[in-house]
């Protein structure tokens, strides 16, 4: 995936394969534009997953561009492909520190951070999907930030309304923070069968943070 700071001249880009001698970790480049020479050049370290087979590649950044969400969803720390999620702020303008924990997928084939993730202007809200948890029905999971903790905290959580939605495959969190959008491609419509939608509908649900 691909992220821009509201002025355009930050880009956030996720590459599937890179990263750990090309074994699928997963790695974040981030440029920022030059009007000088009218040239994109990278700004920090380039940020890899933390292990073969992890495919961090989504991102989604601040509207300043000082704060960057990134996604595995290969990670493997809560079982297989139960995903992970990080947030990073740029510190001295050059360096990309991590803010908090990581955030681990809650099981095996969770998948979490597959599909999109979300922060909110000031960087203190973050939305990330699990669309394949609990057969596929989907989850989306909203953190909030406590800087005295320095830690992310879970403030929510929205499951899909039957397995196999995919709720979560995609996320959005408001500027505030206060509102919550998370698309699912399917939907099990008055008992016919998936495979008989012709496309299968989906759906769009939003939520009020209280």
């Amino acid at each position: 995936s691909v992220a821009m700071s509201s002025a355009g001249r930050r880009l956030a880009i996720g590459s599937t394969l890179l990263g750990g001698g090309g074994n699928g970790k997963g790695r974040i480049y981030a440029y920022d534009y030059s009007v000088v020479g009218g040239t994109w050049n990278q700004t920090g370290l380039a940020i890899d997953g933390l292990a073969d087979q992890d495919y961090q590649d989504t991102v989604d950044l601040s509207p300043d561009g000082n704060v960057l969400a990134v996604a595995a969803d290969g990670h493997d720390t809560n079982g297989s492909n139960s995903g992970m999620a990080r947030v990073y702020r740029l510190e001295g303008g050059f360096t990309w520190a991590q803010k908090g924990q990581t955030i681990y997928g809650e099981e095996s084939g969770n998948q979490l951070g597959a599909g999109q993730v979300s922060l909110s202007n000031d960087g203190g809200m973050l939305a990330v999907g699990s669309h394949r948890l609990h057969s596929r029905s989907g989850k989306v999971h909203l953190y909030q930030w406590y800087p005295d903790a320095q830690e992310w905290e879970l403030a929510g959580a929205i499951e899909g309304a039957d397995t196999e939605d995919d709720l979560g495959f995609s996320v959005n969190v408001s500027g505030n923070g206060t509102y919550l959008a998370a698309g699912a491609p399917r939907l099990n419509t008055k008992g016919i069968p998936r495979e008989q939608h012709d496309p299968s509908p989906g759906y769009v649900v939003i939520y009020s943070v209280e």
